[in-house]
């Protein structure tokens, strides 16, 4: 889905590039006095009228650019007369250089506004993620407060939080090199550590999701992780949410995910 704003974005990018080289000291040449005008008869190589009309209009645009409005109106006149048949020569006789700035602009705002809009997306994605973690948390202080009170004295030494789990489902949802969310795998997530959280995906997801525990009573701690590929590039991104036992025998854990890399 990501190939088609990616395709106008390079190509904004490339008239954008094409205008800074064309200004003095951006990698072009110093602005001409003056354009030369004799005319000139098609050429028996039609990629050579080409070229010299490409340096004709960039010639144009070094003078615009430097202030000489009037050079350079009068430059692209003699570029339309010079080169008719040319695809340049067309352009500066139909819109003349405003229409190359209007490219470059829209180029300049592809390269800010595409990349913003892709990022905005996977964030979106991850609020799946965020949300669902938020509530494997609560389900985890819950189920560990009742656990310790049920210890009573014993909790300091003998409380462990559930057993660990790893990814739930255990492939990431790329299809085709593409990120696809999956149906609910209600088996894989029959886990007694999951039955016992009482806490999975009420819609398809495009997240894994692993818990980790280690440790008992004062040690004891785990680690909640919703782990997915976004743009399928084998390269990962996570939120996290860890957690443990406190000496009064309650259950501190961070109040939000925290992200790893969860936007690559």
């Amino acid at each position: 889905m990501a190939r088609r704003p990616l395709h106008r974005l390079s190509l904004g990018l490339a008239a954008a590039a094409a205008l800074l080289t064309a200004l003095p000291g951006c990698g072009g040449a110093a602005p001409k006095a003056d354009v030369e005008s004799a005319p000139v008869a098609p050429s028996a190589d039609p990629r050579a009228d080409d070229a010299a009309a490409r340096a004709a209009w960039d010639a144009a645009l070094r003078l615009r650019f430097a202030g000489d409005t009037l050079g350079a109106d009068a430059a692209l006149v003699q570029l339309a007369a010079r080169y008719p048949n040319t695809r340049y020569g067309r352009a500066a006789a139909s819109q003349g250089v405003g229409g190359m700035v209007a490219v470059a602009s829209v180029g300049i705002a592809a390269a800010v506004a595409v990349p913003a809009f892709m990022k905005y997306t996977r964030r979106a994605k991850g609020a799946e993620a965020t949300a669902l973690l938020q509530r494997m948390r609560e389900a985890v202080v819950v189920w560990g407060d009742k656990e310790c009170a049920r210890l009573g004295k014993r909790c300091s030494a003998q409380f462990s939080f559930p057993a660990s789990v790893g990814l739930t489902p255990a492939q990431p949802a790329c299809d085709g090199g593409r990120s696809v969310a999956q149906p609910v795998d209600h088996k894989a997530w029959e886990h007694p550590t999951w039955k016992l959280l009482g806490v999975r995906p009420d819609a398809p997801t495009l997240w894994q999701y692993e818990f980790r525990s280690e440790g008992k009573g004062a040690n004891a701690t785990f680690t909640l992780r919703a782990v997915a590929d976004l743009d399928c590039d084998g390269e990962t991104g996570s939120y996290e949410i860890s957690g443990y036992l406190d000496p009064e025998g309650r259950i501190g854990a961070s109040e939000s995910p925290y992200e790893v890399n969860a936007l690559e």
